[in-house]
């Protein structure tokens, strides 16, 4: 099995939030492959696995996650 890049996003805990990080991975064709969730009242980590890594952390860090 090969080893794969995650990518942790600190996410408010406010309706919206992972819908707009999907969206901007999906927008530019980057595929999710797997992800989960650590919740809090007020904040989540997201962690994804994707297709195209170093894309997907470009782009997560440009919309300021």
């Amino acid at each position: 099995m090969p080893v794969c890049k995650q990518l942790s996003v600190f996410l408010e805990n406010r309706p919206g939030m992972l819908a707009r990080a999907c969206s901007i991975l999906s927008d530019n064709d980057i595929n999710i492959v797997a992800l989960s969730i650590h919740d809090t009242v007020d904040h989540a980590v997201v962690r994804f696995l994707v297709d195209k890594t170093t894309k997907a952390l470009l782009l997560i860090e440009h919309e300021g996650f």
